[in-house]
C-alpha cells in the first residue's frame, strides 16, 4: 500500500505526475546546490588568500560542501523530499553553527537565514517554514543576548571581499529562487486553468450523457434507483421520480416507498423484499402503485451488493412504468371475451334460427288448416307479430357476435326507429321518460336496418347510464327529421368532436338527446376509443360508442356529439339522402346466386317435381317437408347428408331441387354442394342459413350453388324459391 505525501513532494522515482509543476523545483535545486559549491569554493579561496590564519572557518566551509553534496546525491536518486530536507535544514544548522563561532548576529552567514526560510516555505510546506521562521527568531535572539552579556567569543575579523562573496551568492541564489517561485506560481496557475477547463468539459460531457440517460429513460418508461440498506436512504433518477409522482425531491426511504404501493399491493411487495432480502436474490414484481388520484402499473427490478459475510449493504435496481402494457393486456383479454360471446352469440342465433323457422312455418301450416276467417287467425296473427319481433333480434345478435354482413338498401328509417324503440321499452329503466318521433319528409338512405338499430340501442344505453343517481326526472328525446347542409353551416353548440365530413346536400338526421350528467372536454374527445368508458368496474365494456362510431363509418355517415357537464349530452348522426334513379331503384339488383329474400310470390303448384331437402333439426324438416307437400311437391328429406348422397348417387335424374342447409354435422352444405355437383352438374341447388358472409357467397358461386336463402324467412322465401328453381 502507497503512503500517502505531500501533492506537491510526490517522489520523481514513480514518475513525476506533473511535469509543469515540479520540474522549476528540481532545476532550482540543481542550480542552487551549484551555487553552494561555487560560494563555498569561492568563499575557501578568498580566506586562504586575505585570512590565512582562520582555518576553522575554512574547516566549516568543507561542512557546508560536504551537504551540498549529500544533497546532490539524494537529487540524483530522484529523492526530493530528502534534498529538500538536508539542504534547508543541513544550511539552516549551518549557518547557526557558524554564527555562534564566526560572528554572532554581525555575521555575514546570517543573511542566508530568510534564503532557506522561503525555501522551505516553498518546496516544503508553509507549516514547517514558520517552525524553522520561530526557530530562527529564537536562535537569534540568543546570540543577541549571548552577545550582550559576553558569552560568545570575539568574532575574528572577516575580509571585506570575502564579506562580498558571501553577500553576492546569497543575493543571486535568492533571485534565482524568487525566479522559479513566480514561474513555478505561474505554471501551477496555468496548469489549474487547465484543469478548470477540463473539468468544466467533463462536466458538460457528464451532464450530456446524464441528460440522455434521462431522456432514454422516459423513452422507455423505465426510471432507476439506488438503495442504500444501512442508511435506508433511496436515490432515484428523474424518470423515477415521474413515475412516483415525486417533482422535487429525488430521495426517500423504504417507508415512502411502501407509501405509494396500493393497499391491496402491499403485503405481496413486502414478501418479495423480504424474501430477496434474506437470499439475496434479484427482485422481479409486478404491483401498482398510487399516483395522486390515479393508479399505475409498475414492474420493479433489482440486484443486491452484500458484504463478505453475503449480507446486502444496497440494492441497484429500475422501475418501468408498465400502465399502458397492462391496459393493452386487459383490453385484449376484454377483446378475446368479447370474441368468445359472439362466437356463442353466433351459436345461439343458429339454433335459434332452426326454431323461428318451425315455429313460423308451424305458424303457415296452421293458418292453411284453420282457413280464412277462423277466430284463430287473430292469435296466428300476434304469433307472427312476435316472430318477426323476434327475427329482428336474431339479426341483431348476429352483429353483436359480428357475424352479419353489411346489407345496405334504400331503406325508410322511421319503421327501423318504431321497432327499436318498441324492443327497448322492455329494458327502459324505471323513473326514466323516453320520446321519440319522425318528421314525414325525412329522406331514404342507404343503409342496413340492423346496424342502425344497433346504433339506437347502444346511444339509449348511453344516455340511460348518465341518468343514473339523477336527482331530476330523466329524459331521453329521439328524433328524426330532414337536414340540409349548406357550405359554412356551423356545427352545435359546444360541439367538441365531429366525425366524418358533412358535404353540402340534404340528409337524414338522427338525433339522441338526454338530461344527464354530461360530459368534460376531456372525456368528449376519448369517447369513441374503443374500451374507454367512465363507468365503473363491471358497468361497461367501452365499446357501445366505438362500435357506434364503426356503423357511422361504414354508412359514409357523420357523427357530432356535444355536451355541457351537469345539463346533458346530444349526438347526432347525419345519414346521406340515398337519391331515385328509377322507380325501381328500392329495391336491390339480384345477381347470382341470388337471394330469395324479397323475391316475387310464386304460388304455382310443384305439379310432381322431387325436392331433396336435407337439414339436421327434424322440426324444421317436419316443417319444410309438409308444406313443399302442400305446394304439389314431392318431397324426399334427409336428417344425414350422407344418406342424401346416397340417395343422389343412386338415381341421379331422379331429383329436380337440392334444399340444403349450410350448418351440418359431419359435412358443411357448402360440401355438399360439390359432391352433388360432381354427381350431376346441372343439378340446382339452394342453400339456407342464418348469416352469408362475403367470403362464403363468393364460395357458393364455385359450388353451383343457384340459390341463398335467408333462414329466419325461410317459410316466406323458401316455396318461392323452389318454384323459380323447377321452372
Amino acid at each position: 500500500m502507497t503512503t500517502p505525501v505531500n501533492p506537491r513532494l510526490a517522489e520523481p522515482s514513480t514518475s513525476i505526475d506533473n511535469p509543469l509543476l515540479w520540474e522549476p523545483s528540481i532545476s532550482f535545486l540543481k542550480i542552487g546546490i551549484v551555487f553552494i559549491l561555487i560560494g563555498i569554493t569561492a568563499f575557501e579561496i578568498f580566506l586562504f588568500m586575505f585570512a590565512p590564519a582562520q582555518t576553522g572557518r575554512a574547516l566549516a566551509g568543507l561542512v557546508l560542501v560536504l551537504i551540498a553534496l549529500a544533497a546532490w546525491f539524494m537529487l540524483s536518486h530522484g529523492r526530493i523530499q530528502a534534498t529538500v530536507a538536508v539542504l534547508g535544514l543541513g544550511t539552516w544548522g549551518y549557518v547557526t553553527v557558524i554564527s555562534i563561532f564566526f560572528g554572532g548576529v554581525n555575521g555575514t552567514s546570517i543573511i542566508i537565514y530568510p534564503l532557506t526560510i522561503l525555501l522551505i516555505g516553498w518546496l516544503v510546506s508553509t507549516q514547517t517554514a514558520v517552525v524553522v521562521a520561530v526557530l530562527t527568531t529564537v536562535v537569534t535572539l540568543g546570540l543577541v543576548a549571548a552577545e550582550l552579556w559576553g558569552i560568545l567569543p570575539a568574532a575574528p575579523p572577516t575580509p571585506l571581499m570575502m564579506r562580498w562573496v558571501v553577500q553576492a551568492s546569497v543575493f543571486l541564489c535568492t533571485g534565482v529562487l524568487i525566479t522559479f517561485i513566480v514561474r513555478s506560481y505561474c505554471n501551477r496557475l496555468t496548469e489549474v486553468r487547465k484543469l478548470g477547463d477540463e473539468l468544466a468539459q467533463r462536466t458538460a460531457e457528464l451532464q450530456l450523457i446524464e441528460a440522455n440517460l434521462n431522456r432514454a429513460q422516459a423513452v422507455a418508461n423505465v426510471g432507476s434507483w439506488v438503495y442504500d440498506l444501512r442508511a435506508d436512504k433511496i436515490t432515484l433518477s428523474e424518470e423515477a421520480c415521474r413515475i412516483f409522482g415525486l417533482r422535487k425531491r429525488k430521495t426517500g426511504s423504504f417507508k415512502s416507498y411502501r407509501m405509494c404501493v396500493h393497499p391491496e399491493d402491499r403485503d405481496a411487495a413486502d414478501c418479495s423484499w423480504r424474501g430477496a432480502l434474506k437470499g439475496g436474490a434479484a427482485i422481479d414484481i409486478e404491483h401498482r402503485i398510487v399516483v395522486g388520484q390515479s393508479m399505475r402499473w409498475v414492474r420493479q427490478r433489482a440486484e443486491f451488493e452484500c458484504d463478505a459475510d453475503g449480507k446486502p449493504l444496497r440494492a441497484i435496481g429500475t422501475t418501468q412504468d408498465i400502465t399502458e402494457r397492462t391496459t393493452l393486456e386487459a383490453q385484449l383479454r376484454e377483446s378475446q371475451k368479447m370474441e368468445a360471446l359472439g362466437t356463442l352469440a353466433g351459436g345461439i342465433a343458429h339454433d335459434f334460427n332452426n326454431a323461428l323457422a318451425a315455429v313460423m312455418g308451424n305458424l303457415e301450416l296452421a293458418r292453411q288448416d284453420v282457413g280464412a276467417g277462423h277466430p284463430a287467425q287473430h292469435s296466428l296473427d300476434e304469433i307472427a307479430k312476435a316472430g318477426s319481433r323476434a327475427k329482428a333480434l336474431v339479426q341483431q345478435i348476429l352483429a353483436f357476435g359480428r357475424r352479419q354482413v353489411l346489407e345496405r338498401k334504400r331503406i325508410v328509417l322511421a319503421p327501423v326507429l318504431e321497432e327499436t324503440m318498441r324492443l327497448l321499452r322492455a329494458t327502459q329503466p324505471a323513473g326514466i321518460r323516453v320520446s321519440h318521433g319522425c318528421a314525414p319528409d325525412t329522406p331514404r338512405v342507404m343503409a342496413d336496418g340492423t346496424q342502425i338499430a344497433q346504433v339506437l340501442v347502444n346511444l339509449c344505453t348511453n344516455a340511460w347510464h348518465a341518468l343514473e343517481g339523477q336527482v331530476r326526472p330523466g329524459e331521453v328525446e329521439i328524433q328524426l327529421q330532414a337536414y340540409d347542409h349548406t357550405p359554412g353551416a356551423a356545427q352545435m353548440a359546444h360541439t367538441t368532436h365531429r366525425l366524418g365530413n358533412l358535404l353540402p346536400g340534404r340528409y337524414a338526421c338522427l338525433t339522441v338527446r338526454d338530461n344527464g350528467a354530461g360530459m368534460d372536454q376531456a372525456t368528449q374527445r376519448r369517447i369513441f376509443e374503443p374500451f374507454f368508458t367512465t363507468k365503473g368496474v363491471g358497468k361497461g365494456t367501452g365499446l357501445g360508442l366505438a362500435v357506434v362510431h364503426g356503423i357511422v363509418q361504414a354508412h359514409e355517415a357523420s357523427i357530432e356529439v356535444a355536451s355541457i357537464p351537469n345539463e346533458g349530452t346530444t349526438f347526432r348522426i347525419y345519414f346521406p339522402a340515398a337519391e331515385v334513379v328509377s322507380p325501381d331503384d328500392d329495391e336491390p339488383e339480384q345477381h347470382a346466386p341470388r337471394d330469395g329474400r324479397g323475391g316475387d310470390a310464386f304460388q304455382t303448384q310443384g305439379k310432381g317435381k322431387q325436392v331433396l331437402y336435407v337439414d339436421d333439426d327434424e322440426a324444421l324438416v317436419f316443417v319444410i317437408t309438409s308444406l313443399l307437400q302442400r305446394q304439389g311437391y314431392r318431397v324426399s328429406s334427409y336428417t344425414d347428408p350422407h344418406e342424401a348422397l346416397a340417395a343422389v348417387r343412386a338415381d341421379p335424374m331422379k331429383f329436380d331441387l337440392v334444399v340444403t342447409d349450410y350448418n351440418i354435422p359431419g359435412i358443411s352444405g357448402l360440401a355438399l354442394a360439390r359432391e352433388l355437383k360432381n354427381i350431376r352438374a346441372d343439378l340446382p341447388v339452394a342453400m339456407a342459413s342464418g348469416y352469408f358472409t362475403d367470403e362464403l357467397r363468393a364460395h357458393t358461386l364455385d359450388a353451383g350453388v343457384r340459390e341463398l336463402i335467408n333462414k329466419p324467412n325461410i317459410v316466406e322465401e323458401l316455396c318461392d324459391a323452389v318454384a323459380r328453381l323447377v321452372r
